[in-house]
């Protein structure tokens, strides 16, 4: 937990002044706080108990959309009227950038932000308990560049079940291994503005890449990531059409990320496509069997379960051949509008 400090900081600590929670809104299908109704709560609640703690902490939130400017005077009076707590502790401002993508957002956030340690968080990731304390902590450290939290998804039947086994965010509890594995979290993740600012992400036209490549650049930097259990709960993977969807952008950032970090040649990037295929395939059917009880799965969905989680990482596979084939051409990709919202 955060601990107020009193008189000069030790040579190898580092006082905090100010910091900035960064809120991309790219979810969302309209310009609408509904949707991030439990984001919005958990955020008052947490700034209000750190200012408490630490009165002379200084606290900003932005929330970054896709629409117009026109909308952020309206939602910043949402704001006020659904968690004035929040605007009283801290200072909250809205940012738009018109058809956006997810790292474009961030960015014009990053921009803009004002404190010493910038935290990014999704507008699907539901902050826990203690949340803000955790991530903030260790950058009491002088060292201290960046903190990864932990995110797991929420489940509630059975496609959410089989998800949280199978994806890539560990689950709430035991699962100690994957968790320590697990790079960076751009959905629940805290930097020095100071390098930040200075490196921030590419924009690349796949989905879910420039975690990737910003993650690569920082250890190619000789940082070091900080793990904190600072636990954000993201809303559960649903709908089919999104689901088959995000399979094959998996598949494609899949070869965009070796194309970026390994090689272009093409025979390296279909050996690449076939290890991750099994790799994935392997790993998502270990976690059905051994940890389906964490999740509360019946036995009797297993079988279901296992096909899923076959058939997912298979379309993967299909779309990572496409793109080294030329079938797939790459440009920037968007959630598709016949893709149900998840």
């Amino acid at each position: 937990m955060v601990k107020g400090h009193t008189g000069a900081c030790a040579p190898a600590h580092r006082c905090v002044g100010s910091y900035s929670i960064i809120v991309e809104l790219e979810n969302a299908a309209t310009v609408s706080l509904d949707e991030v109704r439990d984001v919005l709560s958990a955020l008052a609640d947490q700034v209000c108990q750190l200012s408490r703690i630490r009165p002379n902490l200084r606290a900003e939130v932005l929330f970054v959309h896709a629409r117009d400017e026109q909308h952020n005077s309206r939602l910043l009076d949402q704001v006020r009227q659904q968690v004035p707590s929040l605007s009283a502790a801290a200072t909250v401002r809205f940012l738009s950038l018109p058809e956006g993508r997810y790292y474009q957002l961030k960015n014009v956030g990053i921009a803009a932000a004002t404190g010493e340690i910038i935290i990014i968080l999704d507008s699907d990731a539901v902050p826990q308990p203690l949340w803000l304390q955790n991530i903030l902590e260790p950058f009491q450290n002088r060292s201290t560049v960046a903190v990864n939290g932990y995110t797991y998804l929420s489940y509630s039947d059975f496609i959410s079940r089989t998800f949280a086994l199978i994806w890539f965010f560990p689950l709430r509890d035991r699962d100690v291994r994957f968790a320590e594995r697990r790079s960076l979290n751009v959905n629940n993740c805290a930097f020095l503005a100071s390098w930040l600012k200075q490196n921030p992400f590419s924009c690349d036209f796949g989905f879910k890449v420039d975690c990737t490549l910003l993650s690569h650049e920082f250890q190619k930097q000789g940082h070091t990531l900080i793990r904190a259990p600072a636990y954000a709960a993201h809303a559960p993977l649903r709908g089919w059409r999104f689901l088959v969807w995000r399979a094959r952008v998996t598949g494609r950032d899949a070869d965009r990320k070796f194309r970026h970090l390994k090689s272009s040649s093409m025979v390296r990037r279909f050996v690449h496509a076939l290890l991750f295929w099994y790799r994935m395939e392997r790993r998502a059917c270990t976690r059905v069997l051994r940890l389906h009880r964490q999740v509360a799965m019946p036995v009797w969905e297993l079988p279901s379960a296992l096909l899923l989680a076959i058939t997912f990482y298979s379309l993967c596979f299909l779309a990572q051949l496409e793109m080294l084939l030329g079938v797939a051409h790459d440009r920037p990709e968007h959630i598709p509008a016949y893709a149900e919202h998840h």
